[in-house]
């Protein structure tokens, strides 16, 4: 991904991009999330609202079910209706939540196998001579100085005056 969204640009303007880049690659993952989420939270409603539709009253095997297991929480002497409804209320839950989980993830899947599909159909940047030279690694400063050096002018600028930076004893050359 980041040759695609780097391999165009010159030098000089990777630093920036790279940063454009973070900033909307962290965005994204938070906007995405809060889409995962918010979907997660309507499914798993939804759902809900279907799997109780089936599990009431005029249900006979939902009937049979509250039965044995009110049954089975009254022979421990807790109030076998009430835990029972209890229960099937969190396996209707839970069921919710795992119908909702596989949506999303269909969704994703569909999502990521488009963006596979698109990816293909993105033409690879050219490719661009980049040296390890003073072009690549230095900043305009470091690289101006390493010029002069090479003329014969160390210390000075084209106009006569004396670096001040070369003064100090130089920087790093990173901008």
């Amino acid at each position: 991904i980041n040759n695609i969204t780097h391999g165009t640009l010159p030098p000089a303007r990777i630093r920036n991009a790279s940063g454009l880049f973070n900033l909307t690659h962290n965005l994204g993952g938070a906007v995405g999330l809060a889409i995962i989420n918010t979907l997660l939270t309507q499914r798993t409603d939804e759902h809900y609202l279907r799997l109780s539709e089936h599990v009431n009253f005029s249900n006979p095997a939902a009937l049979d079910w509250l039965g044995s297991v009110g049954a089975n929480y009254d022979s421990y002497g807790l109030e076998g209706d009430l835990a029972a409804m209890e229960r099937l209320s969190g396996i209707v839950s839970q069921q919710a939540w795992l119908m909702s989980f596989i949506d999303v993830f269909m969704i994703l899947t569909l999502l990521f196998a488009s963006l596979i599909l698109m990816v293909m159909l993105v033409a690879k940047p050219s490719a661009q001579a980049r040296g390890g030279g003073p072009d690549h690694f230095m900043g305009r400063g470091r690289r101006q100085r390493v010029e002069r050096q090479r003329r014969g002018d160390e210390g000075r600028h084209p106009a006569g005056r004396v670096d001040a930076e070369e003064v100090r004893g130089g920087r790093d050359g990173l901008r």
